[in-house]
């Protein structure tokens, strides 16, 4: 099973059963899915979704909320795409679906929801879960962060963007072939869309990877900064060395005031050792006293070396 799958089961086995969100994700259904077919025998509502289990959950919601009679499943495939469609009859279908507020007098759908649907915050949710369950996709977490809404028109998905930006989310639209795709691509969004629909678990799930992500992030920056505090020390101590060794090598160490000969010497012995560690070997000196007097065994060095460079220019 794709976790597509799974998600879509758990919401369905989840789902609110308050009598307005029910009628909330049917219109979601009717609204993103349905399209009203006229014949000899008379009219029927057709709902095309690409799930098994999105075609279970529509023909439960017909006949509660409105004792629809269903007619046999049609299951279309091509090399593109996917999907089932439901029938829905009844004898008052367009009196009832006119009421409802999905059809206008003329046959046609309505292309606005009545406000009264989506008034609850509870109702919005079961919306958009309704929008999800018509052809919604998300990708395994540990793959990847990215759920998406497919849609046939810009209409319907900015209307679908917009109820997403109500409920804290970031979502964005690309046009591909002949849909338009509303999608998250982080983290926050998508934990956030599956804990509105009622999928708790894939929620907890993207919860986890994140927090794991975030520990890792972190844990890869607290090794890169001492991985570069280790480089700059090294490089500060070779520096450092090869100054004292200059030293010795014309005036002598023991020539210089007692404090740089304690560093001097310290250093040497100690090529690795950080400033604090230095410190500590010399005891009851800061490592900004210990920063100094290697500062000046540099100074020194670079006055010998420009001593050395006028010599041999002359």
């Amino acid at each position: 099973m794709t976790f597509t799958n799974e998600v879509i089961e758990e919401v369905i086995t989840g789902a609110e059963k308050r009598l307005c969100c029910e009628r909330a994700e049917f219109s979601a259904f009717v609204y993103f899915a349905g399209y009203l077919k006229i014949t000899k025998e008379g009219t029927s509502l057709a709902i095309k979704v690409a799930k098994p289990a999105s075609a279970r959950r529509v023909i439960n919601l017909g006949k509660k909320l409105f004792k629809f009679t269903v007619g046999p499943i049609i299951k279309t495939m091509s090399p593109f795409e996917k999907w089932y469609e439901v029938d829905f009859f009844s004898p008052e279908l367009v009196d009832e679906l006119i009421n409802f507020g999905l059809v206008n007098p003329d046959f046609t759908l309505m292309e606005k929801l009545p406000a009264k649907i989506l008034s609850k915050k509870c109702c919005q949710e079961s919306f958009l879960r309704g929008a999800f369950l018509t052809s919604g996709y998300i990708l395994y977490p540990r793959k990847g962060r990215h759920l998406e809404l497919h849609f046939q028109s810009e209409e319907t998905a900015l209307f679908v963007s917009m109820m997403m930006g109500k409920l804290g989310m970031t979502p964005r639209i690309v046009r591909r072939k002949h849909r338009y795709i509303v999608y998250l691509k982080s983290y926050e969004d998508v934990k956030t869309f599956l804990y509105h629909i009622g999928s708790k678990k894939a929620s907890f799930l993207i919860e986890d990877l994140q927090s794991v992500g975030e520990m890792k992030s972190s844990v890869n920056r607290l090794v890169n900064f001492e991985m570069a505090n280790l480089e700059r020390i090294a490089q500060s101590a070779s520096r450092q060395i090869k100054a004292i060794e200059l030293i010795e090598d014309t005036i002598g160490i023991d020539n210089l005031s007692p404090a740089l000969k304690e560093v001097a010497y310290l250093r040497l012995k100690y090529p690795e050792a950080s400033l604090e560690e230095l410190s500590n070997l010399i005891g009851g000196k800061t490592k900004s006293a210990v920063s100094h007097r290697l500062r000046r065994l540099e100074k020194v060095a670079a006055k010998i070396n420009a001593v050395e460079k006028r010599k041999e220019e002359s």
